[in-house]
């Protein structure tokens, strides 16, 4: 198993299987359900005879064996994912055990949230052992991510990333049980009462302890953040898109870490998430991008064209949109695809996004935003009655451009 079907196996949250705290692809493909595909590409030009033969047979003998070898992996990543599956049963059932007991045998000190809603929640929430995990997890990902880029094989330390993460996830499963409110159990887990808490408890195991000054600081902002959540939260309706709601949720969100990074000290902070991995969704354990993982949908391709046939191909499909209305999506593609950055348009994503599926947050924030502001338009121009217009509300995929090459 190479380390990118690995982090499959790491990070099965996002993925709907209800394990894992990073978001993680398919083998060789970044994560995400794609709301889009590349498809099949250009059907290959008729063979000439002679020579020209030879060489056809040569390249088709040779995408067979890449087929294959493309085949074995895909069989192991399914072996993989069906004990994934007895694994996140044993996960739910356990916290489910803990939820009816109390959890009173692993209660430790809520710093923060203890006089809100959810106090009993996270008073039996183990922050001691997720406050250990996350402070030795941390640095492990990073040599993941290294032996990723250098093509080696997944390191010795991978089996400890497994381990530490199963608490993690006993945490966020609580959390989403308890009702905590977010976007999966992702979302759940980057809640601000939980990531308060989060950040005194892993500092607090990696030696560098908050002050009574941080502490304090921390509060307040927790505080703050919260009692605006709440507001957010009571603030929608119906008629609401999904992808208003995370781009909100996360919003928020980032503004607490932001928050975080600058109460801590340059030490503290490396702690929480080390500068290489830093806004990396699926890496960065103290980001937004544990929430959008669960969201990306890659969009690979090499030239603006491509893109806009795909988004074009896929729109029509995916919303059930008659073809009457195609020349309406052309038009909304090709708006969308204007407003996005020219920088995400013309420059090829940097190796931790090639070779470790390593998005930024901020991209993918960026993709979020004119994905929304496109899908407004697209609903203000269809009937009312449309039946696409209730499954662009519930859109909570993102389309990420992801430039692959010239």
């Amino acid at each position: 198993m190479d380390s990118r079907t690995l982090l499959t196996a790491l990070v099965c949250l996002a993925a709907g299987l209800g394990i894992g705290l990073l978001m993680a692809p398919a083998p060789d493909v970044p994560a995400g359900d794609p709301v889009v595909s590349d498809g099949a590409g250009t059907p290959a030009a008729a063979p000439q005879a002679g020579p020209a033969l030879d060489s056809v047979e040569t390249a088709l003998a040779a995408r067979q064996a890449e087929l294959e070898q493309e085949g074995a992996r895909r069989m192991q990543a399914e072996a993989e994912l069906q004990r994934l599956r007895a694994e996140v049963a044993q996960l739910k059932a356990d916290a489910e055990a803990g939820r009816l007991a109390g959890g009173a045998e692993r209660s430790t000190t809520v710093r923060y949230g203890a006089g809100g809603r959810f106090q009993k929640s996270l008073a039996a929430m183990d922050w001691e052992e997720a406050g250990q995990a996350l402070s030795r997890m941390t640095p492990l990902m990073g040599e993941l991510v290294t032996s990723r880029l250098e093509g080696k094989p997944p390191p010795p330390s991978v089996g400890d990333i497994q381990k530490y993460n199963g608490a993690l996830v006993k945490l966020a499963l609580r959390a989403q049980q308890d009702g905590i409110p977010g976007s999966g159990a992702n979302g759940s887990f980057t809640h601000v009462a939980v990531v308060a808490n989060l950040v005194h408890a892993t500092l607090k195991q990696a030696g560098l302890p908050l002050d009574a000054a941080q502490e304090e600081r921390l509060g307040r902002l927790a505080d703050e953040l919260l009692s605006e959540d709440a507001r957010r939260i009571a603030s929608y309706g119906d008629e609401t898109l999904v992808l208003r709601k995370l781009l909100e949720e996360t919003t928020l969100k980032d503004r607490f870490y932001a928050g975080v990074d600058a109460l801590v000290s340059d030490e503290q902070r490396e702690a929480l998430h080390p500068e290489a991995l830093r806004g990396r969704a699926s890496f960065d354990l103290f980001s937004s991008g544990l929430v959008w993982a669960q969201h990306l949908a890659p969009q690979r391709f090499t030239d603006k064209s491509k893109l806009n046939e795909m988004l074009v191909g896929q729109l029509l499909g995916r919303y059930g949109i008659g073809a009457e209305q195609r020349p309406l999506v052309e038009e909304v593609v090709g708006e969308w695809i204007a407003a996005l950055p020219a920088s995400m348009l013309d420059k090829t994503v940097d190796t931790l996004v090639l070779t470790a599926g390593a998005v930024e947050t901020a991209r993918i924030r960026t993709s979020a935003t004119v994905q929304l502001a496109a899908m407004e338009r697209l609903l203000q121009r269809l009937p009312a009655d449309d039946a696409a217009v209730a499954k662009i509300r519930a859109e909570d995929k993102v389309a990420v451009p992801l430039k692959i090459g010239d």
